[in-house]
């Protein structure tokens, strides 16, 4: 039987505002699902292990069992995010140090999420009358981006009610 395979990663949105948002995101490989998405404008220890924390809440009430979670080396996965994952039962692999393609599933994610938000794959960054009304816009529940729409709906309340947390960043609105 294969092991349920979870890859995490981060990345960044910049706006035409001149703010960074990081988002953070945890994908099952087998289903290409975004299980949890999350957003902030400054990513610290506490907050990524908060997440994890959040991702098992939702997933209790799923048939999806974590066997084992692939992330970068990032200093924003703090330790306590692999306590976390290691205290429900999952292996915590980490990949190797400049490697982005031993975690290709989330990496490919990221390239089509900047694809469909037209963010410049160079700079990361919105382009002329896009920024974060774009990104609002594209990351509501009926938008017009298929992918973003599919792994926000997914059959899953929990990944909505964190693209809402980032329209609420984007927004320049207090993270709940």
């Amino acid at each position: 039987m294969p092991v349920p395979l979870v890859a995490a990663d981060f990345f960044t949105v910049d706006t035409v505002f001149l703010q960074r948002l990081y988002v953070l995101f945890f994908i099952h490989l087998a289903s290409r699902r975004i299980l949890w998405a999350a957003c902030t404008k400054q990513p610290s220890g506490e907050w990524v292990t908060q997440q994890a924390r959040n991702l098992f809440m939702e997933l209790g009430a799923e048939p999806i069992k974590i066997g084992v979670l692939i992330h970068d080396r990032d200093r924003k996965f703090a330790p306590g995010l692999d306590t976390v994952f290691e205290s429900e039962g999952a292996r915590v692999l980490l990949t190797p140090f400049l490697a982005p393609k031993a975690n290709a599933h989330a990496e490919r994610w990221v390239g089509s999420a900047r694809r469909e938000l037209g963010l410049d794959a160079d700079r990361q960054q919105a382009p002329p009358g896009g920024g974060s009304g774009r990104v609002r816009a594209a990351l509501q529940p009926g938008a017009s981006a298929p992918l973003l729409q599919a792994a926000a709906a997914g059959g899953s309340l929990h990944a909505r009610r964190a693209w809402r947390c980032q329209i609420t960043v984007a927004a320049g609105r207090p993270h709940p």
